[in-house]
């Protein structure tokens, strides 16, 4: 009995202590995707940075999702984010919308468009009317709208991505696997 109870008391400080470091670091407030600066580190360090992930150790990077801007103009609540384990640097940011019907989707496509060329504006390759391609300098982005898998609804997604922190994972990957 003794025994069970030491358990429960031991479990019981270490929760206080996990939420006691979660509760000392400043809560991080949304961040419009847009503003996300590709290759630079994210404006909020993790909450646990001694935490340890096998998946991101073997892939060289990790990722997270995050709130989206309330007064953000891209239709994305949230998107998610991949940092680079070594530089610490965002390699992506993406971010998905389901629709019911292929119109609201291609709406919201030239609307993603619009915003991202003041920021990206260069070389513009439309594929067809439901996909954007640009490449900027070391960013690719791509949007576009599509059927995935067996999903009745269609899918919005934009993936802004740098193309440098994309060479040093792979590799790093390489060098770490290589035979």
């Amino acid at each position: 009995m003794i025994h069970k109870i030491s358990v429960f008391y031991i479990l019981g400080v270490l929760m206080l202590c996990i939420c006691h470091a979660a509760q000392s670091n400043p809560s991080p407030k949304p961040i419009d995707m847009l503003q996300v600066q590709i290759g630079k580190p994210f404006p909020y360090t993790a909450a646990f940075p001694g935490a340890s992930d096998s998946m991101a150790s073997q892939l060289g990077f990790y990722t997270f999702n995050a709130p989206n801007s309330s007064n953000s103009k891209l239709p994305f609540v949230d998107y998610q984010v991949a940092i680079n384990n070594s530089t610490h640097a965002v390699y992506y940011v993406r971010g998905t919308r389901q629709y019911s019907e292929m119109n609201g989707c291609l709406e919201s496509l030239r609307i993603v468009s619009n915003l991202l060329a003041p920021l990206y504006g260069t070389s513009v390759k439309d594929i067809n009317s439901s996909t954007l391609m640009r490449k900027s300098s070391d960013t690719l982005i791509e949007a576009m709208c599509s059927y995935k898998g067996l999903s009745p609804y269609v899918e919005l997604s934009l993936n802004i991505q740098s193309e440098s922190q994309y060479k040093e994972i792979d590799n790093n990957i390489n060098r770490k696997y290589a035979r």
